[in-house]
């Protein structure tokens, strides 16, 4: 009589993943990690705010008000927040609005 099990057998799913190493040699030259860091550069707030010398809840708010752009992940209470490092320089450099 054949035991039905609702779950693989764990030895035989070991086998079958690639050794990290191998995955790395496979991986194309031309999309290396450095490189796909660089052409997203995608920031939290803390690394946003590192990066512009303020601190992260100066950069909370300026997202909230829309005076820099920001990428909202989830949440309607609360907001996850990503920022592209091109259009913060973009924002940056744009010429101060008159209040």
């Amino acid at each position: 009589m054949a035991v039905f099990r609702a779950f693989p057998d764990r030895r035989n799913l070991m086998s079958t993943q690639p050794n990290p190493a191998e995955a790395a040699a496979n991986f194309p030259p031309e999309l290396s990690r450095p490189e796909l860091a660089s052409r997203s550069a995608w920031l939290t707030a803390n690394e946003a705010a590192q990066y512009l010398q303020v601190k992260p809840r100066t950069i909370l708010k300026w997202a909230k008000e829309g005076r820099i752009p920001a990428h909202a992940l989830s949440g309607c209470k609360r907001v996850t927040w990503r920022f592209l490092k091109s259009e913060l320089d973009n924002a940056m450099l744009r010429s101060p609005s008159a209040a």
